[in-house]
């Protein structure tokens, strides 16, 4: 067979596999598959168009949210909070509790899920199956589920080319807080977190999601 022509259907036939994969399996169970048997760096390539698209969508729910009227008060209180010791107690900046005293952290924590400018969990879409005590069904069933599990929280900018580049770090972590996790997930999840956080290895995220 002409060499050049063997190059070219080896091509397409590993090609056609990558992507039957990617379609067949949700985003953040191959991602936890790579960083335990390939963990490279995780780019574009490594997600399917829908998982790319939905990306889009959830880095412009997060420039709406993060560019409301209070969002720029509320980034500048969140300076503040991060230059202090995290368990300084501070006045709540909430209106619902304003008169209590919580940690900086805490408060900082939760002004950046509803103003930061960067992914949070709360952009990605409620759609399909959602539950943690089922994460294989959830999974398969909402590709938002899967992709805020796969990506979460993560930072965005855009390059000289005006891309925008979602970038993060693909890791496992150690529980700060165990008991709520095991209250609020299947043993599965449990078993498969700590798997990854074993044997997985981190993996940089760079994902160029072009001009949006």
């Amino acid at each position: 067979m002409n060499q050049d022509l063997s190059k070219t259907l080896g091509y397409i036939l590993t090609n056609n596999a990558h992507n039957i994969y990617k379609e067949s399996i949700p985003a953040n169970l191959r991602m936890a598959m790579k960083s335990i048997v390939n963990p490279t760096p995780v780019n574009e390539n490594n997600f399917t168009r829908k998982e790319l698209e939905l990306m889009k969508k959830v880095r412009t729910n997060s420039a709406n949210r993060s560019s409301t009227p209070g969002a720029k008060t509320a980034q500048d209180v969140m300076s503040i909070l991060k230059t202090l010791n995290k368990n300084t107690k501070v006045k709540s900046p909430f209106q619902n509790n304003a008169n209590s005293q919580i940690y900086a952290d805490e408060a900082y924590q939760a002004l950046k899920e509803q103003y930061d400018p960067s992914l949070q969990y709360a952009d990605y879409p409620r759609e399909g199956y959602m539950n943690s005590k089922h994460p294989i069904v959830s999974s398969y069933s909402s590709p938002s589920y899967a992709l805020a599990n796969t990506i979460g929280r993560a930072i965005y900018n855009k390059d000289n080319k005006g891309n925008t580049i979602i970038s993060d770090t693909y890791d496992m972590p150690s529980l700060s807080d165990k008991e709520n996790f095991k209250r609020n997930t299947s043993k599965g999840m449990q078993i498969t977190h700590e798997l990854i956080r074993r044997y997985g290895k981190p993996m940089p995220v760079n994902i160029n999601l072009g001009k949006i």
